[in-house]
């Protein structure tokens, strides 16, 4: 169950794959899920974007920036802790 504050979530499983409440997407069209989501609350919106740590953190960084001109008012992003082939964490 998602936070009462937390409208929107976008996992991210591997670098250029989105995954959202209608399904996988590739950024590109990831881009009009936000806009609609975006769109529908009303400047008011929070997105929560879970990323692998296999995802660069340039795609990050560019996400964010394309949620908030898709009009979401906050985006926070989490990271999972990588492990190296012994089960490490890096």
């Amino acid at each position: 169950q998602l936070d009462p504050l937390v409208l929107a979530l976008v996992g991210l499983p591997r670098p250029g794959m989105a995954l959202t409440d209608a399904g996988l997407f590739n950024y590109g069209g990831l881009r009009g899920w936000l806009e609609e989501r975006g769109a529908a609350a009303g400047g008011a919106g929070r997105l929560l974007i879970q990323a692998d740590a296999s995802v660069p953190m340039q795609d990050l960084v560019a996400l964010h920036d394309m949620a908030r001109r898709a009009g979401f008012q906050s985006v926070q992003l989490a990271t999972q802790v990588g492990e190296t082939a012994a089960g490490a964490p890096r």
